[in-house]
């Protein structure tokens, strides 16, 4: 029978530091992980408060009606009053005045200056506009339009800057504001 071989301290230590070695390493890559999320979610998306104040986000559905019909119209689609519309494009911001219309013929109509007309089935599928504009869609009611907006705003169209006319033309021509034939 022979007795047990004594160990030296360097076969204890280099066990030693062995087993530390892998839980070191876990914590290492877990404080990584941990210290990317935290930058992630404190960067700044560049807007200032005062800027998401203005934006003025509905946070339930408005109620949109027309000939006795009513639509709930996501909280996403912004409104726009006739007369802020008409203080925006007096200071001539650089802002896309879109008409929905049924058929060609309607482009006769007075309309507001600069209009852009596009016949309502052409937002069966992604409207071609550009994504990076600010629009503002009107219809004879706002009902159309509306509707239109609710259809792609989101996605590619951000909502502050894909805007109805509240009340239409209708309202625009009630405040009496400038139309062009």
């Amino acid at each position: 029978m022979s007795l047990p071989v004594p160990l030296d301290k360097k076969f204890f230590q280099k066990r030693n530091l062995e087993a530390l070695l892998l839980p070191t390493i876990v914590v290492i890559l877990l404080l990584g992980i941990l210290s990317i999320g935290v930058f992630v979610s404190f960067q700044d998306d560049g807007k200032t408060n005062e800027d998401k104040k203005n934006l003025s986000y509905y946070t339930e559905k408005r109620k949109v009606s027309s000939k006795g019909k009513t639509i709930e119209v996501d909280p996403r689609v912004l409104q726009i009053s006739p007369k802020d519309l008409s203080q925006e494009l007096s200071k001539e911001e650089p802002i896309k005045v879109v008409t929905i219309i049924k058929n060609i013929s309607e482009q006769n109509k007075p309309h507001i200056k600069g209009t852009i007309f596009m016949l309502e089935s052409m937002f069966e599928s992604t409207p071609g506009l550009n994504p990076e504009d600010s629009h503002v869609f009107i219809s004879e009611d706002g009902y159309d339009s509306a509707v239109v907006i609710e259809k792609f705003v989101g996605g590619f169209f951000p909502p502050e800057k894909n805007r109805n006319l509240e009340g239409g033309l209708k309202a625009w021509k009630k405040e009496g504001l400038p139309l062009e034939n």
